[in-house]
């Protein structure tokens, strides 16, 4: 596919003008991590994987569905207002990882000559997590937090599992009518603890980390009260932990909470809700804004980068889907840009694209 006609009408560069530069494009796939010796990738049902070197994807296995819904995910249209197909794919160790669709939870071994898949469990509420709301701390055992669309204030709950338990069980419970949804369950490499952050409204929104007491699992929470500390993902540093303001009816903001002092610092405004983040193999942090309806009108989703953590510029943007509203809803899903775990291996940038033009698709970005 050519490079310049295609940059210049699917996504733009913003503030570098020597680059980004766009070495591929993949039409259909969903890159969802990255390791040092390969990319693990989700088109439909079926879940591929390709080496750097390769140029070709590997269909390994296929998530079993209901005829109906793996009807509707073979056609983009259909499978975005469905929410039909892998949700997520997340790593967890040696080779392993855990697969999120239709509300089934697999595991994935990608070590045999045959990859296996096996059912692990099953999603009660919601379809699964988002995107960064599943993760592996440093002992194995997994852990997601519950996340519906649904405005209901119940109980909502982490669960966890270890390898040798035959069920997922909960780790943590957040009372009803304290939260609406979990955004992010993601491990702090450098704490060597597991964080949270939720919202929806100003008292909904919290983020902190868990930690184990004689009288059970407990949530400490740094931040709070706020729509400055409703965050979808989290960025750690060895000094510093990132977010983005996911707020949609302000003006959203680029956040760090300093691990020696404990305050709160704005580093930047940005041009829509934040929802996912990644660094790279150069240490640069990078951060996605949504394209959202009530925006005023916004019709574009941003990626934004530092390289020190302090200034922040928008290196890239992607034009929103052209699909009408139904009704006033939007149907077809906002326009959002997602970044793979473990992106920080490579020196280039993967960005997958939902509903945005040329989505579902990934990029694959020299920056």
């Amino acid at each position: 596919m050519p490079e310049v006609e295609f940059s210049t009408q699917q996504f733009s560069f913003v503030a570098l003008p020597s680059g980004p530069r766009l070495i591929s494009y993949w039409s259909g796939i969903q890159v969802q991590f990255v390791t040092p010796e390969y990319i693990v990738a989700a088109r439909d049902y079926d879940i591929l994987v390709k080496a750097h070197k390769d140029g070709e994807w590997r269909r390994v296995a296929s998530v079993p569905g209901h005829p109906a819904r793996r009807w509707t995910a073979a056609f983009p249209i259909l499978r975005t207002v469905s929410r039909s197909g892998i949700r997520l794919i997340a790593p967890v160790e040696d080779s392993k990882a855990v697969v999120f669709c239709d509300r089934g939870i697999f595991l994935l071994d990608l070590r045999p000559s045959s990859p296996a898949l096996t059912k692990i469990g099953h999603v009660t509420r919601g379809n699964g997590p988002l995107l960064q709301g599943c993760c592996v701390d440093g002992s194995g055992v997994l852990y997601y937090g519950e996340y519906s669309g649904g405005r209901e204030r119940i109980d909502t709950h982490i669960y966890y599992l270890q390898q040798d338990w035959p069920e997922w069980r909960i780790y943590y419970t957040f009372p009803a009518g304290t939260i609406r949804h979990i955004h992010a369950v993601q491990y702090d490499p450098f704490s060597k603890t597991v964080w949270v952050a939720t919202g929806d409204r100003d008292e909904e929104s919290q983020i902190g980390f868990l930690v184990n007491t004689p009288e059970g699992s407990k949530l400490n929470v740094i931040a709070s009260g706020n729509q400055r500390f409703r965050a979808v993902s989290l960025l750690f540093t060895r000094d510093y932990v990132y977010w983005g303001t996911d707020a949609q009816d302000r003006t959203n903001a680029i956040v760090r909470w300093c691990r020696s002092t404990g305050s709160v610092e704005q580093l930047s405004t940005v041009d829509g809700p934040v929802f996912y983040s990644t660094t790279d193999s150069q240490g640069r942090l990078f951060f996605t804004t949504a394209a959202e309806p009530m925006q005023n009108g916004k019709s574009s989703a941003g990626l934004w980068m530092s390289a020190d953590g302090q200034a922040w510029a928008k290196v890239a943007q992607w034009k929103k889907h052209k699909f009408p509203t139904v009704l006033g809803y939007d149907i077809f899903g906002f326009g959002v840009l997602s970044l793979p775990s473990g992106s920080q291996f490579c020196s280039s940038l993967y960005v997958t694209g939902h509903s945005v033009q040329g989505a579902p698709g990934t990029w694959l970005l020299d920056i």
